[in-house]
């Protein structure tokens, strides 16, 4: 079949060639990069490519009147920062983009955000809280090779919080000092309404001054009362003189009529049995007529005429009494009232006007007074208000450490590969669940090199076997021990709390990749021999770990490496992976499984093709040649 001419299919010239070539492509690239990514590789250079989500659900406060967001500042603050490449979006697709790889991390803005932050001087002042969220499940390494995000993402955050601390300071020096300034306001009235105050009482000095003419003038009037008196008392002299003329002519006609009027009375008193005897004799208007004449002349009538000379003579003594005597009461008091009281009413006027004087004075100083009122209230309210409005720190040490520290960053991680046990100490990490992803999908993935590397890579030396039989042989014994590996691997995982969330995918994807990936190594010896081919699957494998985005983002790695992310099984057993573990079984989990299975059959066919080709090229050699082959 082959011509002696022609060199053996595997001559040492030919292996030296292609173990150079492998040196120069694979092994010398490898290393390269190897050494770039731990020695000199920056990711800060790929920050502005990397989408970190801002979800805000920040609700306000009402401060003053007024609505403020603080949640908001820092959001536009974040949009602002040209190195950032940040999108706000809202919570469910913020969690969609994370299961999605869309974005790295998710900086979430709760809605008690403003409200704690305004709780400074509060008597209980709580911090606001930022959560950054992390899904380990596109990176690993995500946290420390975003770390130089977070001291910008932070500074952003200070800086608006900062400012509002100062704002909400600044406001409350500033209400300080506008009740400050009313009540210097109110001072100045208060001085003003003082000064009346004093005018006021200066016009009142002036009133008890008047007051005082007028009580003078009081004074003189008595004076003119006194001489009034003597007046009324010379006239009372000359009228008692008149009255004593009159009272001793009167006396002496009484003396002389009343006896005769008595006799006359006593001889009216002896007619009265005659009225009697007229009135049987029913003459009664006669008998009346006569009794009235016996009653005008009787003795015992009041009506009588000797009693009414005498009422008369008692009257005229009476009236010389009066006016003669100056103990008498009636006259004198009354001329003494009468000249009096016009004095006295003279006074009175005079001593009016002086009090109205005084009560213009008092006018003007109830004025004063309430304006010194006025002021005084005026006072009292700026100063109150400039109290209540002034900043009141009840607990200076919280919110000393709150103006320091205003915001708590916490940090969330989804499948995470570690956690603390203890949250204030940053060293006690320890494994959880979320290592499942780092054991299946690389810890696994090197297992299986290794197994295949120690393996053989078909079963069946006997050149009468078929080639496919002994591909497909050595396919199905190490497809199934790597199947039971990661079996292993998903069982230590459960021990550390790891679970799925829809197992028969999950299960079939583990199958799918076992299968994969013993397939494509077991090309690779075939291909290139078992030294050989074990090496450029090492090669492979650590290729996949640097590109296919489970422990360093994809966005995050060089971009030469970027370009073998699209193409390495590892991407795919990835997808595979996350889509059972989160459930999603989408159009993603199906395309990744359908790629892993046709790259499985098209590495079978080829190790099959490649067996094939070997076996009847060891058909056609001798002996020496054939062990050779063989030992290639």
């Amino acid at each position: 079949m082959f011509s002696s001419t022609r060199p053996p299919l595997y001559s040492p010239k030919r292996r030296i060639a292609i173990r150079s070539a492998i040196v120069l492509v694979l092994v010398a690239p490898l290393l390269v990069a190897a050494a770039w990514m731990w020695s000199m590789w920056d990711p800060s250079h790929y920050l502005d490519e990397v989408k970190i989500a801002v979800v805000n659900e920040d609700a306000g406060v009402v401060q003053d009147g007024a609505k403020v967001n603080f949640g908001s500042d820092i959001e536009q603050g974040l949009l602002d920062t040209s190195y950032l490449n940040v999108d706000a979006i809202s919570v469910e697709e913020a969690d969609k983009g994370m299961k999605d790889g869309e974005y790295i991390a998710t900086i979430s803005i709760p809605r008690d955000f403003s409200r704690n932050v305004a709780t400074v001087i509060d008597q209980k002042p709580r911090q606001a809280e930022v959560i950054i969220s992390y899904n380990d499940h596109y990176g690993t390494n995500t946290p420390l090779l975003t770390s130089g995000l977070i001291p910008g993402i932070q500074a952003g955050i200070q800086s608006g919080i900062t400012e509002g601390y100062s704002s909400e300071i600044l406001k409350g020096m500033n209400q300080l000092g506008a009740g400050l300034k009313e009540a210097a306001d109110g001072a100045v009235q208060l001085d003003d309404g003082a000064g009346l105050l004093k005018d006021g009482t200066e016009q009142g000095i002036d009133g008890a001054r008047q007051l005082k003419d007028g009580t003078s003038q009081v004074r003189d009037g008595a004076g003119q009362l006194d001489d009034g008196v003597a007046q009324l008392l010379d006239g009372t002299h000359q009228l008692g003189d008149g009255a004593a003329q009159i009272d001793a002519g009167v006396g002496q006609l009484t003396d002389r009529l009343i006896p005769l009027a008595r006799q006359a009375g006593a001889a009216a008193d002896q007619i009265r049995p005659v009225v009697a005897a007229l009135r049987q004799l029913q003459l009664h208007q006669e008998a009346d007529r006569l009794q009235n004449i016996v009653d005008s002349l009787g003795n015992q009538s009041p009506q009588g005429v000797a009693n009414q000379l005498q009422m008369l003579k008692d009257g005229t003594a009476q009236m010389s009494y009066q006016l003669n005597n100056p103990g008498a009461e009636y006259l004198g008091g009354m001329l003494q009232l009468k000249d009096g009281s016009a004095q006295l009413a003279q006074g009175t006027v005079e001593l009016d006007d002086g009090m109205g004087l005084m009560l213009d004075g008092t006018f003007q100083l109830d004025d004063g007074v309430r304006q010194l009122k006025d002021g005084t209230s005026q006072l009292r309210t700026g100063l109150v208000d400039g109290a209540q409005q002034a900043p009141k720190i009840s607990d200076v040490g919280a919110s000393s450490h709150q103006m320091a520290i205003p915001v708590v960053y916490s940090q969330d991680y989804q499948h995470p590969v570690q956690t603390l046990a203890d949250i204030n100490d940053p060293t006690s990490k320890q494994l959880s669940g979320g290592v499942t992803f780092i054991l299946i999908l690389v810890f696994g993935f090197l297992f299986m090199v290794l197994l295949s590397m120690l393996l053989p890579q078909t079963l069946g030396r006997a050149r009468r076997e078929r080639a496919a039989a002994k591909v497909l042989g050595g396919f199905a014994m190490v497809s199934v021990l790597n199947t039971a590996l990661l079996g292993l691997l998903v069982w230590v995982g459960a021990q550390l709390g790891f679970s799925v969330a829809h197992r028969a995918a999950f299960a079939l994807g583990l199958m799918i990749v076992a299968s994969n990936a013993t397939a494509f190594f077991q090309m690779l010896r075939i291909t290139f021999g078992r030294l050989i081919g074990g090496t450029l699957a090492l090669g492979f494998f650590a290729y996949g770990v640097f590109c296919f985005g489970g422990v360093w983002p994809i966005q995050l790695t060089p971009k030469p490496l970027r370009l073998l992310h699209d193409l390495h099984p590892m991407t795919y057993a990835r997808e595979i992976f996350i889509a059972g573990v989160e459930g999603d079984i989408d159009a993603t989990y199906y395309g990744a499984a359908a790629i892993l299975v046709l790259l499985t059959v098209g590495c079978l066919v080829v190790s099959v093709l490649l067996l094939r080709r070997r076996d009847r090229a060891i058909a056609a050699m001798n002996p020496t040649q054939e062990g050779d082959l063989l030992n290639a």
